[in-house]
């Protein structure tokens, strides 16, 4: 369900994209990781409020200016993106948390002081460096757009 969470948030449609984190969730909450795939042994909780937190993230901001931006979906985003970040977290499950909670932060002042999102865009920018990832790059591209357009606002 996560899967599709991420899939169908780029539609905008944060109703479904809910509807579908809501199924993640109690999937999570009833799975027994040690008798589940192979595969799956790296969805643990933090990956888990990642990929979800990413989800509405998108769901309430892609494609959008600041303006239309769904903000409640960015303040349960920024809740699941921030259980995260911990340091036992992989170095590029932070780094996208972080992309992540630097453009919400930013397209959405409510939801965190600019220092804060200039905090996350420069950690994310700096380690970014030290991993091979296009999705990386992109997150950054992404973020510093969004840094941009409220700038200008």
């Amino acid at each position: 369900y996560g899967v599709e969470a991420r899939a169908v948030a780029r539609t905008n449609d944060v109703k479904r994209t809910r509807r579908l984190i809501g199924k993640a969730d109690d999937w999570h909450e009833r799975a027994d990781l040690l008798s589940s795939p192979p595969w799956l042994d790296h969805h643990d909780e933090t990956m888990h409020a990642a990929d979800t937190g990413h989800a509405l993230a998108d769901a309430a901001t892609w494609g959008k200016k600041p303006v239309d931006v769904d903000v409640k979906a960015c303040r349960e985003a920024a809740v699941r993106l921030k259980t995260a970040l911990p340091s036992e977290a992989s170095p590029r499950t932070r780094i996208f948390c972080s992309a992540v909670l630097a453009k919400i932060s930013y397209m959405t002042p409510e939801i965190g002081e600019r220092r804060r999102a200039d905090a996350w865009a420069n950690w994310a920018h700096t380690s970014a460096r030290e991993i091979r990832s296009a999705r990386a790059e992109q997150l950054i591209e992404d973020m510093r757009i969004a840094a941009r357009i409220t700038n200008a606002a």
